[in-house]
């Protein structure tokens, strides 16, 4: 073998380990907006059935996921910005328990495939009044512009 190739063999196996060494991010897309986790939610929440989504937790933590559903079913009819928050508000506790099953860390709900912190869902910021995101600017008055 030539050093050429040698180089050129060094250089793709380093590539290779230093991409399985990296936090699993870059391939993470449960939590994210199109992603298969919230496409469960979106579906489980349309039939008033929370068994779409128990798949992507584990079942010690079912009853904790059992109880975000009934409480966002129980109020997301009150009005639009209430249906809005109330499935925000499953979304994230869905995608952070399952990424908890996974040992990997919640960092937020993001809208798309793009995981920059900036793009984030993260529902905690409902006490700041802001939210980032796919939500109508004249929801409750928020800024969607963060």
């Amino acid at each position: 073998m030539n050093t050429k190739s040698r180089r050129s063999l060094t250089l793709l196996g380093m590539t290779l380990a230093i991409g399985l060494l990296l936090p699993g991010q870059a391939a993470a897309h449960c939590d994210t907006l199109d992603g298969p986790v919230v496409a469960d939610a979106r579906t489980a929440l349309a039939q008033g059935n929370v068994a779409p989504v128990l798949k992507w937790v584990r079942p010690a933590d079912e009853k904790e996921i059992r109880t975000a559903f009934a409480r966002t079913t129980a109020v997301r009819n009150l009005s639009p910005e209430a249906e809005i928050l109330a499935d925000l508000y499953f979304f994230e506790a869905l995608v952070r328990i399952h990424r908890a099953g996974e040992g990997a860390p919640y960092t937020g709900i993001h809208r798309n495939q793009r995981l920059a912190q900036d793009d984030s869902l993260d529902v905690s910021r409902c006490a700041e009044g802001r939210f980032a995101g796919d939500l109508p600017e004249d929801v409750l008055g928020l800024d969607t512009a963060c």
